[in-house]
């Protein structure tokens, strides 16, 4: 397994609880306290999240991401052109 996938799986392990006073701290070393986008930051990555965006983006057709690389347009931008407004 993946250094990637056991983070996530230790994540699921983790209470959440215990870590609200790390994040915290990290938002306030980014700057964000009292701040809308401070309260969700934290949980973009989390286990929960990573699962529901991989589940949106696996009912996507594929038909849609090789119709973007065949006009030429890289990972990144399929990405933002295609999977992430059909997400919504």
């Amino acid at each position: 397994m993946r250094t990637a996938g056991r983070l996530v799986l230790v994540q699921l392990v983790v209470m959440p609880d215990m870590l609200v006073v790390e994040n915290y701290k990290t938002m306030v070393r980014l700057g964000l306290v009292d701040q809308l986008l401070a309260i969700g930051l934290p949980y973009f990555g989390s286990a929960l999240a990573i699962f529901l965006l991989r589940q949106t983006f696996m009912g996507i057709p594929k038909e849609l991401d090789e119709a973007a690389r065949v006009e030429g347009a890289g990972a990144l931008q399929t990405l933002w052109r295609v999977y992430v407004p059909l997400a919504r």
